[in-house]
């Protein structure tokens, strides 16, 4: 198991040899390397988690995903359903996105292991 301050110190404590572990930790996670690690750890970083006086957290990234996200599921549902009204495209978009599917999906991808909080 990998302790946190191993996984996610690259941006904080500016040290080369754990960047790499970082690094290689992340491309065996998500099948390819990383070109920007200080993204990836406002990515994996809780809001509570203070350090060096920064704020950065995932929730800048989550405003952009969520709408990115959404506009992608809208496109889809509107394609595959010409004859629904609105109510049915926004309910069945509402059950796609629900917390609880993506939830799921970031247990079993362990990726929980990488946030800092």
């Amino acid at each position: 198991m990998w302790k946190l301050k191993e996984i996610l110190p690259f941006s904080r404590f500016r040290n080369k040899k754990k960047d790499k572990f970082f690094h290689d930790k992340l491309k065996l996670l998500l099948g390819f390397a990383p070109k920007n690690l200080q993204l990836y750890s406002e990515a994996f970083t809780h809001p509570s988690y203070q350090y060096s006086g920064k704020k950065k957290s995932y929730e800048r990234l989550e405003f952009l995903g969520d709408a990115v996200l959404g506009c992608i599921i809208a496109d889809y549902i509107f394609s595959n359903a010409p004859e629904e009204d609105e109510g049915y495209l926004t309910k069945m978009r509402s059950k796609i996105v629900e917390r609880r599917h993506f939830k799921s999906s970031w247990q079993r991808t362990e990726t929980y292991r990488f946030f800092a909080y």
